[in-house]
């Protein structure tokens, strides 16, 4: 699959790297505890919890204290460790971060498409892919046709002829298919999911889910699971050929 080139966010502080958390589309943290001079062992912890879905990967000096943070964390949820000087070059840095990147509902439904996708220019097919990747850059279906390199009138007929859904209802469904990764966190507000996503307000955001899901976000969250939901974005884009599976049992406001 196509992804498109990272973003990358330093932070100066515990509380700054939160903020970043909080309103960026971040994939994955790379957090030494001790950077702050100290190991911070409940500030890495904190992370954890509040946002359990986004990978994080720890990086370490080679010495007993770190370890010892790195032994605590390991109980907490961390997965992922590299070391200072040992695993960090940039090639196994880059591999160790594209294998702890996940975010299930939009990799399935981008998956279900591929078929589809190959029918149409390989410039389009990769503006999809990277929409779905990095969708808080795209916010209109211009945005679109320029990442493909292609007229938007171009864009409708490619997608059209490949019978996939309109260029819109692509754009809707890469913004919640990534909100719903985003909802699973307790961590994140509504607003905050919205301000990840690059809505201009949170009401569009609601607007867009009670238009898909029939629910609002909030319910969202609590009351679909990831399964249920990609079904529902599936049944909701109308493609033929597309497999869909009805969801189990969908509460509606």
């Amino acid at each position: 699959m196509f992804l498109s080139e990272p973003e990358f966010h330093v932070a100066d502080s515990w509380d700054r790297l939160e903020a970043i958390v909080r309103t960026q589309a971040v994939d994955v943290l790379i957090v030494d505890p001790s950077a702050d001079g100290v190991v911070n062992v409940d500030a890495v912890a904190g992370l954890l919890n509040s946002f359990p879905s986004l990978p994080m990967v720890g990086y370490v000096m080679l010495n007993p204290v770190s370890f010892g943070a790195i032994a605590q964390l390991s109980r907490r949820g961390l997965s992922h460790v590299v070391l200072h000087r040992f695993g960090d070059s940039r090639e196994r840095l880059q591999l160790t971060l594209a294998r702890v990147r996940t975010h299930p509902p939009s990799q399935r439904l981008l998956k279900m498409m591929g078929p589809a996708l190959r029918k149409v220019p390989l410039s389009l097919s990769r503006a999809v892919a990277e929409m779905f990747d990095k969708p808080h850059r795209f916010s209109s279906v211009i945005d679109l046709a320029i990442t493909a390199q292609l007229p938007a009138v171009s864009v409708y007929r490619y997608l059209e002829a490949a019978k996939l859904t309109s260029p819109k209802k692509l754009l809707i469904a890469a913004k919640m298919s990534r909100g719903l990764t985003y909802l699973r966190d307790p961590g994140y507000s509504v607003a905050e999911v919205a301000t990840k996503l690059a809505y201009r307000h949170p009401r569009i955001f609601t607007s867009h889910a009670l238009e898909v899901f029939g629910l609002t976000p909030t319910r969202l969250r609590s009351r679909v699971s990831d399964e249920d939901a990609t079904a529902m974005l599936v049944q909701w884009i109308n493609m033929p050929n597309l497999p869909v599976s009805g969801p189990s049992s969908v509460p509606h406001v």
